[in-house]
């Protein structure tokens, strides 16, 4: 029995949502959920492709040509960036293993739609990140829309006080619950032209009311919210 058979998961209606260091793993699943086989792996049984893939603010390119966070100022992180704990080293010293790790260099015509929303303000990962990813989604003939969020920070889905680091003049935890729907720039293709929209935990609701099969909508819980997927 496979995994989502024993959980009572529908195979063909996965559907990734994630934030941050988990808005990497959401988009790298994604993107390379409908692979046969990875290297080094071995058989594979079953379809684990993913139908749509909401990302929020997470690092897209782990190599060493990606924008660098700005921690000088974050307590008890002067040692090794983010990426460099990630990867067991510098991503200059393992190139290879910082392009494996990075969705940014798995985009093929093949991929699952996307949804990206990113703060213009974050300086733990470079909005550009969201923004590379988007652009290299469209260029491959794959549905994405960006949501880029004016003068939001880090964290801004996450809940208040519950992440792994507590800087306030860094991380806007909370701040979508408690504000709702904030002002952005909406972007669907890749010629930078993008109009005035709003963005808020509905909209990701409606991402994937659009995209996951009908018969398995049920409805999820966004913000202590719970939100039917019709």
């Amino acid at each position: 029995m496979f995994l989502t058979e024993a959980l009572g998961i529908a195979p063909d209606a996965l559907g990734l949502w994630g934030a941050s260091a988990g808005g990497h793993l959401a988009a790298l699943a994604g993107l390379l959920g409908n692979r046969e086989r990875l290297p080094g792996e071995g058989d594979v049984h079953g379809d684990v492709s993913v139908r749509a893939v909401a990302e929020a603010y997470g690092p897209t390119d782990m190599t060493a040509s990606a924008p660098p966070p700005k921690l000088a100022t974050l307590p008890g992180l002067s040692g090794p960036s983010w990426s460099d704990r990630f990867l067991g080293g510098a991503p200059d010293e393992l190139p290879e293993i910082a392009e494996a790790a990075s969705p940014l260099h798995h985009v093929r015509p093949d991929a699952p739609p996307f949804q990206i929303c990113h703060g213009t303000t974050d300086d733990l990962v470079s909005w550009r990140h969201s923004w590379n990813l988007h652009t290299a989604l469209v260029a491959a003939g794959v549905e994405s829309e960006l949501y880029l969020l004016d003068d939001y920070r880090h964290g801004f889905i996450n809940a208040a006080r519950r992440g792994d680091l507590e800087a306030d003049d860094l991380l806007d935890g909370g701040r979508l619950a408690a504000e709702g729907a904030a002002a952005a720039r909406r972007y669907g293709d890749a010629t930078g032209n993008g109009h005035d929209a709003d963005f808020g935990f509905g909209d990701v609701a409606s991402f994937f009311a659009r995209r996951l099969p009908a018969p398995h909508r049920k409805g999820i819980t966004l913000a202590n919210t719970e939100i039917p997927l019709y």
